[in-house]
């Protein structure tokens, strides 16, 4: 007769728990990477959104929101872009993007996480030109600005010039 019992043994179970580990690590990490993808494509939308509707300001007024630097943690009701003083002109048009991971932790181009906070950015010197900003989490995206040579109205680049972060994502219109 035989006495043995039918079953894995320990060390067929070991194997087994190690390939499937091994395999899901992978699988994860693959994941991860999907993901900042993502969420990069939507941080840039956005920025596509806030063009369009800077667009349909600028044919009503004839000039883009006039002032400084404007950047703010998400507010879903408010807004965030000034024309001069004004923030009522596009409530019903544009609203700030929220960004998909961090909302609230440093300016879209930089890297120390110490100065004030906003991951989306507004700038207009005369209203005919612009820029929007915002940081991507894959530093290894082409349309950054540290190897796109993103360059400023005076013609100095952004990234070399100016020391904006790495991961800076750029739209300077016109």
């Amino acid at each position: 007769m035989d006495n043995r019992k039918k079953g894995f043994t320990l060390i067929e179970l070991l194997v087994v728990i190690a390939v499937i580990s091994l395999l899901a690590s992978i699988i994860l990490v693959n994941v991860n990477g999907f993901m900042e993808k993502v969420r990069d494509t939507r941080r840039k939308l956005d920025l596509k959104s806030l063009e369009n509707a800077l667009e349909v300001f600028y044919s009503s007024s004839g000039h883009y929101p006039l002032g400084g630097w404007y950047a703010s943690c998400w507010n879903p009701s408010g807004n965030w872009i000034a024309d001069s003083g004004n923030y009522n002109w596009s409530v019903d048009i544009i609203q700030q993007p929220h960004d998909p991971v961090d909302p609230c932790s440093h300016w879209p181009w930089d890297g120390s996480g110490t100065a004030p906070s906003a991951t989306y950015a507004y700038y207009s010197d005369n209203g005919q030109r612009y820029v929007l900003v915002t940081r991507l989490e894959n530093g290894s995206d082409r349309a950054t600005i540290q190897y796109s040579n993103t360059l400023w109205f005076d013609g100095t680049s952004l990234y070399t010039a100016h020391g904006w972060y790495g991961r800076a994502y750029v739209v300077i219109h016109p």
